[in-house]
């Protein structure tokens, strides 16, 4: 399968305050799509972040790093990594 025909997607997200976070977006590269499925995703980590970390604020600035295709055998991989500093 070439890397554009690819339905699974990890998304590396470095947060304001250093720490790196990966999320799995399912779905085509269709910008606006991308955008909001994946700022949904990100909402989604912050609050599992804030669970460990309450002091974090409530709303914390993300960028996305990178997309990767997701190999057909990590379905079963917990996609949020730990601090990558």
């Amino acid at each position: 399968m070439s890397v554009l025909q690819a339905k699974k997607w990890l998304v590396a997200l470095r947060w304001a305050d250093g720490e790196r976070s990966t999320v799995v977006y399912e779905g085509p590269l269709w910008i606006g799509k991308v955008t909001q499925a994946v700022h949904v995703l990100a909402q989604a980590e912050h609050r599992r972040r804030r669970e460990n970390v309450p002091e974090l604020p409530v709303q914390l600035e993300y960028e996305i790093r990178s997309f990767t295709p997701a190999q057909e055998g990590s379905e079963g991989a917990s996609p949020s990594t730990g601090s990558a500093k």
